[in-house]
Parts: structure tokens; sequence; C-alpha cells
């Protein structure tokens, strides 16, 4: 997951390691910043000057709680939808606008964060609309062990006239206390996903 401001870069990343071929966590510290100075190369080789990284932000090295998997993948665990990418809960697929890509149908509604955020972002942006009638986009980014109140990134887009933004910050701050609600709302099939 990366974010972009100007020419700054923060990239959360991901990145399991199959159990078996990792000794101990001094190898597993040690494959985790191979990955990075080789993703920093990359980087370089593109032009970007300001990268920053967040790698595996639920590992908890004082308990062990590592990113270990046995085959590299959580699939293993029955983690994941099975959904193309792209099919939009709006039905619209707008490659020149932030839009996620998260496939949100058969993703689970308590924890599944790309369908909760994606389900969010639509809401906080219908309900923006309704109360200071201007177009907007929402964009809702976290990384992996945050709490879901507390979203990493909230990217509000509003016309660059307009002149409540303190008002809008503060309805979503709000909004995004409400997030649970989302969940149940969506069990109860009140929230159109195709």
């Amino acid at each position: 997951m990366g974010f972009r401001y100007h020419n700054d870069y923060d990239i959360t990343l991901c990145i399991p390691q199959i159990s078996k071929y990792v000794k101990n966590i001094d190898e597993y510290k040690n494959n985790i910043d191979f990955a990075r100075k080789g993703i920093e190369n990359i980087a370089k080789l593109a032009n970007v000057q300001s990268i920053k990284f967040h790698i595996n932000t639920r590992d908890n090295y004082e308990n062990s709680e590592l990113y270990l998997t046995a085959i590299g993948s959580s699939i293993e665990s029955g983690d994941e939808g099975l959904v193309g990418r792209g099919n939009r809960i709006n039905g619209v697929i707008s490659p020149m606008h932030r839009m996620s890509i998260e496939g949100a149908c058969g993703k689970n509604p308590v924890y599944h964060i790309g369908k909760v955020y994606y389900v969010a972002a639509q809401e906080i942006s219908k309900k923006i609309f309704e109360k200071f009638n201007i177009p907007n986009e929402v964009a809702l980014v976290s990384q992996s062990g945050r709490d879901l109140l507390d979203p990493w990134i909230t990217f509000i887009t509003v016309p660059i006239n307009f002149e409540n933004e303190q008002g809008v910050r503060e309805f979503v701050e709000n909004e995004l206390r409400n997030i649970p609600e989302i969940t149940k709302h969506l069990l109860r099939g009140e929230i159109r996903l195709f």
C-alpha cells in the first residue's frame, strides 16, 4: 500500500517469510533488511528521492509474533475472499480518479479492512455530498495491525474554492468513529456491494 504526496513516498509492505527457511528472529530481521535495501535500490532507479517504508507493521519482536507462513500466502488460513478486482461497489471503474482496487464481495465484513474501508469511504463521501453539497473523493488507508478507527491516512478531496474545510474535517472525524456500524449494515444487507 502506498501513498505519495508530491515527491514524498510512504509505503507499507507486508512481506511474509516461509517459516521452514527462517532459522531465528535475527535471520527474519536480516531478510526484512535485505528486502528493504532491494526496494530502495529499485526506487533509486526510478529516481525516487524520498521514500519511507513500514514493513510488517503487525510484527512484535518481543513476543516473537512475526509474519511467517507455511507457503508464503495468507490464503493458507482462509483469509481471502475470491472476487475479481474489477468489481467496484459503485459500479464505476475510474482509472483517472482515485479508486480502491479492492473487490469487496466475498470478504469478511468484520475485519477485512479493505472491504470495510472501501465501503466506509463511499458512505462518508455520500454524506459529505449530502451535508455540504460539494463533489468530493474520500480514501481511507490502513496498515496491518492498526486499529480500525484509526486509519493510517484519511484523504479527502474537495473543490479548490470550498471554504469550510474545517467543517468537513470535523464531520469526517465523527464519521470515522461510526465505522463499526458499517459492519452491521453490511450484515443486514442494507449496503449494496455490486
